[in-house]
């Protein structure tokens, strides 16, 4: 089978000594459980689908980035996960997994073969 790639996101990161980022480890879409939008306070009303997923994103932790993927940094969401613990935190089939990455290096999101993979960004000439 062949890796089909994409880009998601990138970040550049100067201000911790390492940033976590969560990523889902399997195949289709980050999802979290509710337990994650409650302890982060987000309002279920308005960022619940099919009753039993959290609908997490900028706008719902209150970050304001062209990044849409920004808040899988977010230190809130990431203490949430680790209060709450990774298999609780994850739905339908969801794996998710916080993934270290050192300070000043800039990192993009990819996925790769239906699930998430961080990789440096590396200069490409055609």
């Amino acid at each position: 089978m062949l890796a089909i790639e994409r880009q998601m996101w990138y970040n550049y990161n100067t201000e911790e000594d390492d940033v976590k980022i969560v990523i889902n480890d399997s195949y289709g879409d980050a999802l979290f459980s509710c337990l994650v939008c409650k302890e982060l306070g987000v309002d279920l009303e308005e960022n619940i689908d099919h009753k039993y997923e959290c609908c997490l994103n900028n706008k719902s932790l209150g970050i304001n980035s062209n990044n849409e993927y920004a808040f899988r940094a977010d230190l809130h969401l990431i203490a949430a996960i680790q209060k709450i613990g990774i298999k609780e935190s994850a739905r339908y089939g969801t794996k998710l997994k916080i993934v270290d990455i050192p300070d000043n290096v800039k990192w993009r999101i990819h996925e790769k073969n239906d699930s998430e993979i961080i990789r440096e960004v590396h200069r490409v000439w055609y």
